[in-house]
């Protein structure tokens, strides 16, 4: 487990940790356990979702705040330099959005008994993506950055953090 991982002290001089916070029994004994493993100077790149579904079930078992990551960092001894959220307000509605309809289409293929699951079909994916495909376009618009600075980081789709062992 990420609680007890095979590594002499101090081994690396970078862990990267990507979306697997969330699926630990105990999040502060992993970012410990990092924190034994990285070499002094050593940096941790990690990311959490925080406003998203439930995935891998049953073993998805937290979200992160910033605060939260800051807090489980700090206690193990390691500096954060950097927490930020992975998207706006955009972005998170774009995950719900994609989720939805791809668990909707999927219940309607088993409704439907298809041979051909409906997701799988060209003209359904493109229509599945085509809210992502707008947003992305539209990311660096001015409305829609001043949008995500005005309402802040408290719906994001999860965060990206960077820390440091001293």
């Amino acid at each position: 487990p990420a609680e007890r991982l095979p590594f002499a002290d101090a081994s690396f001089d970078t862990v990267l940790c990507t979306e697997v916070l969330e699926h630990t029994r105990d999040p502060s004994a992993v970012i410990q356990e990092i924190r034994r493993i990285l070499r002094p100077g050593g940096y941790l790149l990690l990311s959490v979702p925080f406003i998203y579904p439930i995935h891998e079930a049953p073993y998805d078992h937290w979200r992160f705040t910033s605060y939260g990551l800051r807090l489980l960092c700090t206690d193990a001894g390691l500096e954060v330099i950097y927490v930020h959220p992975k998207g706006g307000i955009g972005a998170t509605l774009i995950v719900l959005w994609a989720n939805l309809a791809v668990r909707g289409v999927n219940a309607v293929s088993k409704l439907l008994r298809q041979s051909i699951p409906l997701r799988d079909r060209r003209t359904i994916r493109w229509l599945l993506s085509f809210p992502q495909r707008i947003y992305l376009w539209l990311r660096n618009s001015t409305a829609v950055v001043g949008i995500d600075k005005a309402i802040g980081d408290f719906l994001t789709p999860g965060y990206f953090l960077v820390a440091r062992r001293p």
